[in-house]
């Protein structure tokens, strides 16, 4: 048990360093809480700026929450049967809700000393006008399929085990952001983009690969992403860009490799960005055939 725990909290920590997750979990939640609670959406009966932010930012940043824990089931069913994927999010949404009515209680309690006296605010738990419920639907959906195609279709990033196809990834930035995909800076071109690009915050030229437990540093030009998927997995996503493994734990893009330097027991391999990649032994010789063109040192 203590190992499970060991793991479960390695994973966890592991996955908020990467700023993507941050920005889903806490980020948009706590945007939309803000942007509620000053137009005090719902809640006019509350006192106080103090109150309607106590409502909004728990209800936004809890309820989020659930409604990832209820995609997330209801995508281990439909997925296999190939669901589209707005039908998992909307039936995600559903089963988040009916989870987070009874959690709402609490809000409630701890809002109550914020209540005018002779107003009642409604509880999720007691909405009967069906008008306003639909209506509360019709935006917590809307918002909810929004914000997680824009993750998907936008920044890349798989959403509930699905995971974009590079060229509509690429369409739908051009269409939306009427940005060059491209980087202008880049030392180096690729004939077609990895799969592995699909799930970078933003595009970008993949240097090398590092393996880290269950995620995979990836390293580019000028900065890094961990990412959570096994570095075989990964491996197998640089499918259309070159490279080769120098170690148990690293890939290296055959393009970004500058140089090739040995001294004693140790090797290791120079990336466009200056930054050297150990080589191990057993992969020195087929190495150096391959980077014959190298400068060695």
């Amino acid at each position: 048990m203590i190992i499970i725990l060991k793991r479960a909290w390695q994973s966890f920590s592991l996955a908020l360093r990467d700023r993507t997750v941050l920005s889903f979990y806490l980020g948009v939640p706590l945007a939309l809480g803000m942007f509620f609670a000053l137009s005090q959406s719902g809640t006019e009966p509350l006192v106080g700026i103090e109150g309607h932010l106590v409502y909004w930012l728990i209800s936004t940043l809890l309820s989020w929450q659930f409604l990832a824990i209820g995609s997330k089931l209801v995508a281990l069913v439909l997925k296999p049967f190939k669901a589209p994927f707005i039908a998992i999010l909307i039936a995600g949404f559903a089963l988040g809700i009916v989870l987070w009515v009874p959690v709402s209680i609490v809000r409630d309690i701890l809002v109550d000393g914020y209540v005018q006296e002779g107003q009642v605010l409604k509880s999720t738990s007691r909405y009967t006008d069906i008008v306003v419920t639909i209506s509360n639907w019709t935006l917590g959906i809307g918002i909810w399929v929004s914000v997680n195609y824009f993750y998907l279709f936008v920044l890349g990033v798989s959403r509930f085990n699905y995971s974009a196809d590079s060229k509509k990834v690429q369409r739908f930035r051009s269409w939306l952001l009427s940005t060059e995909l491209s980087d202008e800076h880049s030392d180096f071109k690729q004939s077609r983009s990895p799969r592995l690009h699909n799930r970078l915050s933003k595009p970008g030229d993949i240097l090398a690969l590092i393996a880290e437990d269950h995620y995979t540093r990836v390293i580019l030009q000028n900065r890094e992403e961990l990412i959570y998927i096994r570095f075989k997995d990964a491996i197998a996503e640089m499918q259309g860009q070159n490279g080769f493994q120098t170690h148990r734990s690293y890939w290296v893009s055959e393009e970004a490799a500058v140089g090739y330097s040995e001294q004693g027991h140790s090797a290791s391999i120079k990336l466009l960005n200056d930054r050297d990649i150990p080589v191990s032994r057993s992969f020195r010789q087929a190495i150096k055939r391959q980077l014959g063109s190298l400068s060695f040192a």
